[in-house]
């Protein structure tokens, strides 16, 4: 009875470790990119002010919300057009990541954002959601 007892932890590691290891796997043979590279693409097309570009790298169902629960886009038509707008009144916007952390298939970015006529520079936390190597879903915390 003892002996059984003993192996059932080592039963259990191995298990997890197959489990882990197989997951992995799976996950660098379905995704090609990596979630910072996809934040990273849409980024790039943000600072030049590239609208198609930008909104590639969204998904279909896209939705982004002020946090906590303030839903600012539930479609990716109403997001191009604030964004198109947004591009050809401040064409000199940019965004600089100030920190990034990555968890899974999150991206959280501390984002200095300049460029927005005389205003002062604006910080802004963003957390992405990639699911289907698109962004998925977008929270931001503003300072107030």
């Amino acid at each position: 009875m003892n002996r059984k007892i003993k192996r059932i932890p080592v039963l259990i590691f191995l298990l997890l470790a197959t489990s882990i290891e197989a997951a992995n796997i799976y996950k660098e043979e379905t995704m090609t990119k990596a979630p910072e590279q996809i934040i990273e693409q849409q980024l790039k097309a943000y600072n030049a002010g590239d609208i198609d570009s930008f909104m590639e790298s969204f998904h279909p169902e896209i939705k982004v919300y002020n946090y906590p629960d303030e839903l600012i886009f539930d479609t990716k038509e109403a997001k191009r057009e604030a964004y198109e707008k947004m591009f050809k009144k401040f064409p000199n916007n940019h965004a600089e990541i100030v920190e990034r952390m990555t968890f899974g298939n999150f991206v959280i970015d501390k984002e200095k954002v300049t460029g927005r006529g005389e205003a002062p520079p604006m910080y802004v936390i963003a957390m992405y959601e990639v699911k289907d190597e698109l962004i998925y879903r977008v929270t931001f915390l503003r300072e107030k």
